[in-house]
């Protein structure tokens, strides 16, 4: 009977039930409790090893950040605990060919490809682990380590038993909270804002309901097997109830991995509160970093406007100065031509004062009327002249009055024109008056006090003026003017 039995074909269905009750047991229960507890070992070893603490000490020396990958070793296969009315058989070929698809465009370097495949897989599949550590993988190579961040820590809420994904956020934490801290010491930094991180990897998907599809066919062979042989039923069934009691072992099997399950948990749980310093200490370098650069900025903007006060003040210096120094220098060549001229003319006005006054020797005398009217005219035009009144000031003057010193009319007009115009003020006293009759024409000598902003002076004057038909001297105009000496 024995030897009937171990025949070739049943010897492979023997094997072929040993294998199918070998994948049950991997299938149903999981880890057993030596595989958990070499996880749980591997998993410490690690978080000892390669997180970072995210809060670094400040020594005597400049921070020092280390720029070096992550060391985190990639995760090559994570299988998927899916129940099967969540994750159906054309599901599970569509997550397959998409993953596969992503992880084609990722090995070959079409990142924006490979990061928009991964995240249609997370919105469709969310509680696939793979999906979240390839896709934070992407952000860590191109150095955005807060999207890399936000991923995985979406990733955890999904499926909070993937511990690969808080070993993944840990490192982003690490890395962002040591650049956080070097920027805050050092404002002046030039350090791009992404800088590459190494994050761990996926290389291949495996679900539950593949393993599954794999032992319903062995299952499928074996049965398929053991019913052509007529003498091999006993044996089968003998066999069943031997995959019965292994079931059976397998039941308790999951309870200890259910523990263990809650083990994982409890770490996980630490792994959070970790994750929650991090956030923290990032947080505080963060402000940190801001206060340090809004210094920087508050004291670039006080210097920039001290500056351009400094400037301001410079200019309208400079340019006060020059207005003072031209007014000097006009008021200089102003005083400078009129004394000319008066040297120039007080010999000549000296010879005719002396043959005019012995002309009015030989003249009658004059009114009293004809007196006060030739003084209220020499009084006229000095209120029109410290009136600064151009038009009044020179229409006491006949329309041909052209002295010599000026050459024609219109230089002299422009001269008088200016010189009323350019002071910010004038007051021009008349006073000790002598009236002369010349005849066709009378005279008037005065002593002249003019002042003005620029210039103090007194001298004495005569005006010579024509006389009208009417005899009436109240309307008589000018047609002489000379500087004559005191005595």
């Amino acid at each position: 009977m024995l030897n009937k039995l171990l025949t070739t074909k049943n010897l492979y269905a023997i094997a072929g039930l040993l294998l199918l009750w070998l994948l049950i047991s991997w299938l149903g229960g999981g880890d057993s409790a030596e595989q958990v507890s070499a996880q749980q070992s591997r998993l410490q070893q690690n978080q000892d090893e390669d997180m970072v603490s995210s809060i670094q000490p400040i020594t005597e020396g400049p921070l020092e950040f280390d720029e070096a990958p992550v060391k985190t070793a990639p995760v090559n296969t994570i299988t998927i605990d899916t129940k099967p009315d969540v994750l159906d058989e054309a599901d599970n070929r569509s997550l397959h060919e998409g993953f596969e698809q992503a992880l084609a465009s990722q090995e070959s370097g079409r990142i924006d490809e490979a990061i928009d495949r991964y995240q249609a897989l997370i919105d469709k599949f969310p509680r696939v682990p793979e999906n979240y550590i390839n896709l934070a993988n992407l952000y860590g190579v191109k150095g955005d380590l807060q999207t890399a961040r936000t991923t995985l820590k979406q990733g955890v809420d999904a499926n909070e038993k993937a511990s690969a994904l808080v070993q993944s956020l840990e490192s982003v934490h690490s890395a962002l909270a040591s650049r956080a801290y070097r920027k805050a010491l050092d404002v002046n930094s030039q350090e791009p804002a992404n800088v590459a991180i190494a994050l761990p990897m996926v290389l291949e998907l495996q679900t539950s309901l593949d393993l599954q599809d794999e032992v319903q066919r062995l299952k499928t062979s074996i049965l398929a097997e053991a019913e052509s042989s007529a003498g091999t039923k006993e044996l089968v069934s003998d066999y069943l109830g031997q995959i019965q009691s292994l079931n059976d072992q397998l039941s308790a099997e999951k309870q200890n991995a259910l523990t263990a399950d809650a083990a994982k948990l409890e770490q996980i749980s630490s792994l959070t509160q970790s994750l929650a310093q991090s956030e923290e200490a990032l947080a505080v370098a963060q402000a940190a970093e801001r206060e340090a650069l809004a210094r920087v900025v508050r004291a670039e903007q006080n210097a920039k406007i001290q500056i351009e006060q400094a400037n301001i003040e410079v200019i309208s210096l400079k340019a006060e100065l020059e207005q003072q120094q031209v007014a000097l220098l006009t008021a200089q060549n102003q005083q400078e031509r009129e004394q000319q001229t008066l040297l120039a003319t007080r010999e000549k006005e000296r010879q005719e004062e002396l043959i005019n006054t012995q002309a009015t020797a030989s003249k009658p005398l004059i009114s009293d009327v004809q007196e006060q009217q030739a003084i209220a005219r020499v009084k006229s035009w000095a209120k029109a002249w410290s009136d600064q009144n151009v038009d009044t000031y020179v229409d006491h003057y006949v329309d041909t009055y052209s002295p010599e010193s000026a050459g024609s009319r219109e230089v002299w007009l422009d001269q008088r024109r200016v010189r009323l115009t350019n002071k910010k003020f004038i007051n021009v006293g008349v006073s000790s008056f002598t009236v002369s009759d010349l005849g066709e024409q009378f005279s008037v000598r005065f002593r002249q006090h003019y002042k003005s902003d620029v210039i103090d002076d007194v001298i004495f004057k005569r005006l010579v003026f024509t006389k009208n038909a009417s005899d009436d001297w109240s309307i008589s105009k000018i047609v002489g003017e000379r500087v004559v000496p005191p005595n």
